[in-house]
Protein backbone atom coordinates (compact mmCIF):
# COMPACT_ATOMS: atom_id res chain seq x y z
CA UNK A 1 0.00 0.00 0.00
CA UNK A 2 1.45 3.37 -0.62
CA UNK A 3 1.06 6.32 1.07
CA UNK A 4 1.98 8.55 -1.83
CA UNK A 5 -0.51 11.60 -2.54
CA UNK A 6 -2.92 11.16 -5.25
CA UNK A 7 -1.66 12.61 -8.77
CA UNK A 8 -2.58 16.16 -9.25
CA UNK A 9 -2.29 16.85 -5.00
CA UNK A 10 0.41 19.25 -3.67
CA UNK A 11 1.30 18.61 -0.54
CA UNK A 12 2.83 21.24 0.02
CA UNK A 13 -0.04 23.60 -0.73
CA UNK A 14 -2.39 22.23 1.46
CA UNK A 15 0.33 22.25 4.30
CA UNK A 16 0.67 26.03 3.59
CA UNK A 17 -3.01 26.47 4.03
CA UNK A 18 -2.93 24.92 7.56
CA UNK A 19 -3.60 26.86 10.26
CA UNK A 20 -0.19 26.53 12.53
CA UNK A 21 -0.91 25.16 16.24
CA UNK A 22 -1.62 27.60 18.98
CA UNK A 23 1.53 28.83 20.53
CA UNK A 24 0.26 29.19 24.58
CA UNK A 25 0.29 26.13 26.11
CA UNK A 26 -2.73 24.14 26.90
CA UNK A 27 -4.42 24.12 30.22
CA UNK A 28 -3.99 20.91 32.24
CA UNK A 29 -6.64 18.18 32.57
CA UNK A 30 -9.24 19.15 35.00
CA UNK A 31 -8.86 17.24 37.84
CA UNK A 32 -11.31 14.09 38.32
CA UNK A 33 -13.20 13.44 41.72
CA UNK A 34 -12.33 9.84 42.98
CA UNK A 35 -15.84 9.02 43.49
CA UNK A 36 -16.45 10.18 39.51
CA UNK A 37 -13.52 8.07 38.71
CA UNK A 38 -14.92 5.02 40.95
CA UNK A 39 -18.64 5.57 39.47
CA UNK A 40 -17.45 5.36 35.79
CA UNK A 41 -14.88 1.88 36.25
CA UNK A 42 -18.33 0.82 38.34
CA UNK A 43 -20.51 0.94 36.24
CA UNK A 44 -18.13 0.17 32.96
CA UNK A 45 -17.81 -3.32 35.18
CA UNK A 46 -21.40 -3.58 35.54
CA UNK A 47 -22.32 -3.04 32.24
CA UNK A 48 -19.16 -5.77 31.30
CA UNK A 49 -20.92 -8.22 34.06
CA UNK A 50 -24.63 -7.22 32.72
CA UNK A 51 -22.95 -7.74 28.83
CA UNK A 52 -21.80 -11.55 30.01
CA UNK A 53 -24.79 -12.42 31.47
CA UNK A 54 -27.29 -11.28 28.29
CA UNK A 55 -24.83 -12.59 25.93
CA UNK A 56 -25.87 -16.12 27.63
CA UNK A 57 -29.18 -15.71 28.27
CA UNK A 58 -29.88 -15.10 24.62
CA UNK A 59 -26.97 -17.91 23.62
CA UNK A 60 -29.19 -20.14 25.50
CA UNK A 61 -32.01 -19.45 23.61
CA UNK A 62 -31.01 -19.46 20.38
CA UNK A 63 -29.49 -22.60 21.05
CA UNK A 64 -33.09 -24.04 22.18
CA UNK A 65 -34.68 -22.22 19.20
CA UNK A 66 -31.89 -23.83 16.39
CA UNK A 67 -32.39 -27.17 17.88
CA UNK A 68 -36.15 -27.43 17.47
CA UNK A 69 -35.63 -26.01 13.82
CA UNK A 70 -32.77 -29.07 13.31
CA UNK A 71 -35.27 -31.43 14.91
CA UNK A 72 -38.74 -30.52 12.36
CA UNK A 73 -36.42 -29.21 9.55
CA UNK A 74 -37.19 -32.94 7.84
CA UNK A 75 -40.77 -32.67 8.55
CA UNK A 76 -41.18 -28.88 7.48
CA UNK A 77 -39.22 -30.02 4.43
CA UNK A 78 -41.07 -33.14 3.30
CA UNK A 79 -44.40 -31.19 4.18
CA UNK A 80 -43.02 -28.22 1.84
CA UNK A 81 -42.16 -30.59 -1.21
CA UNK A 82 -45.70 -32.35 -1.09
CA UNK A 83 -47.47 -29.01 -1.20
CA UNK A 84 -45.25 -28.02 -4.09
CA UNK A 85 -45.80 -31.05 -6.04
CA UNK A 86 -49.68 -30.76 -4.87
CA UNK A 87 -49.38 -27.41 -6.49
CA UNK A 88 -48.02 -28.41 -9.64
CA UNK A 89 -50.39 -31.11 -10.04
CA UNK A 90 -52.61 -28.63 -9.93
CA UNK A 91 -51.10 -26.64 -12.52
CA UNK A 92 -51.35 -29.69 -14.93
CA UNK A 93 -54.85 -30.52 -14.41
CA UNK A 94 -56.07 -26.49 -15.15
CA UNK A 95 -53.62 -26.66 -18.09
CA UNK A 96 -55.20 -29.91 -19.38
CA UNK A 97 -58.67 -28.42 -18.81
CA UNK A 98 -57.41 -24.97 -20.82
CA UNK A 99 -55.85 -26.91 -23.82
CA UNK A 100 -58.96 -29.05 -23.95
CA UNK A 101 -56.69 -32.65 -23.34
CA UNK A 102 -58.44 -35.51 -21.65
CA UNK A 103 -56.75 -36.43 -18.22
CA UNK A 104 -54.99 -39.54 -18.32
CA UNK A 105 -56.16 -42.87 -15.86
CA UNK A 106 -53.24 -43.32 -14.97
CA UNK A 107 -52.93 -39.28 -13.42
CA UNK A 108 -53.51 -39.54 -10.12
CA UNK A 109 -50.47 -42.61 -10.02
CA UNK A 110 -48.05 -40.15 -11.80
CA UNK A 111 -48.93 -36.86 -9.59
CA UNK A 112 -51.20 -38.30 -5.97
CA UNK A 113 -53.32 -35.53 -4.52
CA UNK A 114 -52.51 -33.63 -1.33
CA UNK A 115 -51.82 -36.17 1.53
CA UNK A 116 -54.90 -35.79 4.25
CA UNK A 117 -52.63 -34.61 7.05
CA UNK A 118 -51.95 -31.31 5.30
CA UNK A 119 -55.30 -30.20 3.69
CA UNK A 120 -56.41 -27.42 5.80
CA UNK A 121 -53.24 -26.49 7.86
CA UNK A 122 -51.77 -24.16 5.40
CA UNK A 123 -48.44 -22.60 6.53
CA UNK A 124 -49.59 -18.49 7.93
CA UNK A 125 -47.07 -16.04 6.34
CA UNK A 126 -44.29 -15.35 7.94
CA UNK A 127 -44.41 -11.30 9.12
CA UNK A 128 -41.16 -9.66 9.23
Amino acid sequence: MSLEPPQGVDLEALRAKRPPPPKYPLPPPAQVSPFIRFCRWGFLVAGIAWGYSRYNVLKRREDRHQQFIAEHKAEWDAEMEARAKAKDREGLLDLARDAGIPIPEDFDQQYPPLPEKYVGNEPKPAHH
